[in-house]
């Protein structure tokens, strides 16, 4: 190794860049009579691009509404949100909260996921109001519910998968 960069190792110059966390959600444009085969499509998709970039993350879905927590490195989440903000599968997409982070949440789920429900709905909805103060405590509730639903299961899609079984709901 060259002296140079040896004395910049030791000065901490090549550390890796701090992991980031952003929670957002967006409001569906995808019909209800297609959903499940959309919702395949996006999961398969950013379970391999997520894998390939560092990103890990758990997506919700409601009828009408997504809440996505994704935790990577800033540049990978960063180009990540412009391809979601340009698809046209939601409109809305409203970031709740971006912040460094030295510890993942979700350190093994490239996309944990859990379907629709009217409790997850209800933690959502009001979090999609227009020219709405931003209620905090609304916002930590969706991020915990995202964190809890991940870490009450193992691998499920693995697990399903050594058993021969299609995933659950959550994988």
């Amino acid at each position: 190794m060259h002296p140079i960069a040896r004395n910049l190792r030791r000065a901490g110059a090549e550390k890796k860049p701090m992991d980031r966390s952003l929670l957002y959600i967006s409001r569906k444009t995808i019909p209800l009579e297609t959903d499940k085969a959309e919702i395949a499509n996006i999961l398969a998709t950013a379970r391999v691009h997520n894998a390939k970039v560092g990103i890990t993350g758990g997506l919700i879905n409601t009828n009408y509404a997504f809440a996505q927590l994704l935790e990577g490195p800033g540049e990978a989440i960063d180009d990540l949100m412009e391809r979601i903000e340009d698809d046209p599968r939601h409109v809305n997409v409203q970031i709740l909260r971006y912040y460094p982070i030295t510890r993942r949440k979700l350190p093994d789920w490239s996309m944990a996921y859990s379907g629709p429900s009217s409790y997850v709905a209800n933690r959502i909805e009001p979090l999609l109001g227009k020219d709405l103060e931003p209620d905090h405590r609304q916002i930590d509730r969706l991020a915990a519910m995202l964190v809890q639903f991940a870490s009450a299961h193992d691998d499920p899609a693995e697990l399903a998968e050594a058993r021969g079984e299609p995933p659950p709901a959550w994988s």
